[in-house]
């Protein structure tokens, strides 16, 4: 089972009432992107946009996705590897003015 830390706007559009989702992976070992593929499909489908560049699938440049803490920038950006246990923790833009 993987953990997904989405912030409270993300939660509430998606009417998720948990502070934290919990998923059981398809398989043992997935890739960030894969995983949050998974996720979108099964619980919100409208934030594909959202999480998602195009139609491949690369994930967004503006959302930050961390995986037990660390940013998949410093590890294999989208083929970072999930593994059962894992926690994801997303964090959306915020602007100000």
């Amino acid at each position: 089972m993987v953990t997904i830390d989405l912030p409270f706007l993300l939660r509430n559009h998606c009417k998720i009432t948990e502070n934290v989702i919990k998923i059981h992976l398809p398989s043992n070992v997935l890739t960030i992107k894969d995983t949050m593929l998974s996720f979108v499909r099964k619980k919100c489908p409208e934030m594909a946009s959202f999480f998602f560049e195009n139609i491949e699938g690369n994930l967004s440049e503006f959302i930050s996705f961390y995986v037990n803490g660390e940013n998949i920038n410093n590890l294999q950006k989208e083929q970072t590897l999930i593994m059962d246990g894992d926690s994801i923790t997303i964090i959306s833009p915020i602007a100000g003015g």
